[in-house]
């Protein structure tokens, strides 16, 4: 009655979830432990039914000194079952040590990447009620977003969960059914983990209160899950006008756009632009979110330093968040000077007008204002040009004002190219020229200048 029932409801929440096809060849992570020795029992009593093939994978993690041991009853239950068992043994403490990270994560890492590389269509682990109650906790604690609330997902791309809707008192009363031991992992009894201490110091406490609080747990999870979908489908109806770019190239988002959208869609956005540029999307806090939220948000210009080398730079209204120099603006184009100087007296005065008209490559001027030889360069400190009041007079300013003015990123300033007569900048090109230059009623000679873009 237990075996029946338990693995009903195990098959009911798979097929629920579509966690397999016919035909799929599925690969069983196998510790030896009872969660795991339960999932690969289970799947090989019911794989004709769900038509599927079963090969299991491994891992020492040369950690333990029973890890031979482990091995050994791994390999021989799988003669038993003649289920094909792949034996992988890595030195995940100095793994660890290389990678700098836990333990922990490094294990985690090890495991996945020899599950996948054995291949198959899916990769089922054993994670139970417990554990997905463990993991809530620990995100919580951590100081988690809403998706990490939800918990493990049952299915997440090529990995299933089969066993997440069971406890493991459900787990080792099917064992016991079917008369089968298994392995007892020491390290599970450490409180130097995490996970462990969760486990042995607030989950037993919870359940001696609550009775059922994993269960409950995780039908919250499960809502949860339901909200963050929805949520991340409502910010994709909201993206247009707000953001554009890519992590290779760097992101682009409009501060005003991003104000408008809702609270709740602004830290998401936010947490998936920086995770797209980070290495498997790690190591964003909330901490780092409000910080970018504020440059946002608040005005004025500045730069944010993140982690991964990813730097937010804001220029008016634009925030550009990328990997070191692509957080920039994109570099202004660069041209070559061409000039021509025409006489006014062999001009109509059609001609002339068309001259005068504005173009963004050519520009023409009353070359007798023009004291030195027209140079090609890029700012300087003194630099000015004259600019025409609505009181009808010239008025100096001075090219960084100018750019400022004109809302021109700090980061392209220095890189914009202009036509000098000494420190009178005669053309911004891209933007404007002297008025001071200007053809008039008087003009003898026109210098025609041509900015042609480098291929």
């Amino acid at each position: 009655m237990i075996v029946k029932a338990f693995e009903s409801k195990v098959i009911s929440f798979m097929k629920e979830q579509k966690m397999v096809r016919p035909g799929d060849l599925v690969t069983v992570g196998v510790s030896g432990g009872a969660d795991s020795v339960c999932l690969l029992f289970l799947l090989y009593r019911t794989a004709a039914d769900l038509g599927i093939r079963l090969q299991a994978v491994h891992v020492d993690h040369g950690i333990r000194t029973a890890a031979a041991e482990d091995a050994a009853f791994v390999q021989g239950l799988c003669e038993e079952l003649e289920i094909p068992c792949t034996i992988v043994r890595k030195d995940v403490p100095a793994l660890a040590g290389a990678w700098k990270c836990t333990v922990e994560d490094a294990g985690r890492r090890v495991r996945y990447e020899a599950f996948r590389a054995a291949g198959g269509d899916r990769i089922a682990v054993a994670h139970h009620l417990e554990d997905q109650a463990e993991t809530q906790l620990l995100h919580l604690f951590r100081g988690s977003s809403l998706r990490g609330l939800g918990g493990m997902e049952p299915v997440s791309g090529k990995i299933l969960r089969p066993l997440l809707c069971c406890s493991r008192q459900e787990i080792e009363a099917y064992l016991n059914a079917l008369g089968r031991s298994w392995r007892e992992d020491e390290t599970n009894e450490s409180n130097a983990y995490a996970r462990n201490r969760l486990r042995h110091d607030v989950l037993t406490v919870a359940e001696d209160l609550f009775p059922g609080a994993a269960e409950r747990m995780s039908r919250c999870a499960a809502e949860l899950r339901e909200t963050e979908r929805f949520l991340e489908e409502l910010l994709e109806q909201h993206l247009e006008g707000v953001v554009t770019g890519s992590p290779e190239e760097g992101w682009a988002l409009d501060a005003g756009a991003f104000a408008a959208l809702p609270a709740v869609l602004r830290g998401r956005l936010l947490r998936r632009l920086l995770e797209s540029l980070t290495p498997g999307g790690r190591d964003i806090s909330g901490t780092h979110i409000s910080l970018l939220s504020a440059q946002c948000l608040t005005g004025g210009n500045g730069r944010l330093d993140l982690p991964f080398g990813i730097r937010s730079e804001r220029s008016y209204g634009t925030v550009r968040i990328g990997r070191g120099d692509a957080a920039e603006a994109a570099a202004p184009p660069q041209y070559d000077l061409r000039q021509e100087v025409l006489e006014a007296a062999s001009l109509s005065s059609e001609e002339m007008a068309e001259l005068s008209l504005e173009n963004f490559y050519t520009k023409a001027m009353d070359y007798a204002k023009i004291k030195q030889s027209p140079l090609l360069r890029t700012r300087k400190t003194g630099d000015y040009l004259y600019i025409r009041g609505a009181d009808g007079e010239l008025h100096r300013q001075s090219v960084k004002d100018y750019m400022i003015n004109a809302k021109i990123p700090a980061s392209c300033r220095d890189r914009l190219q202009l036509v000098a007569d000494g420190a009178h900048c005669l053309w911004l090109i891209g933007f404007r020229m002297s008025d001071a230059v200007k053809l008039g009623q008087d003009t003898r000679q026109v210098l025609v200048l041509e900015a042609v873009p480098q291929a």
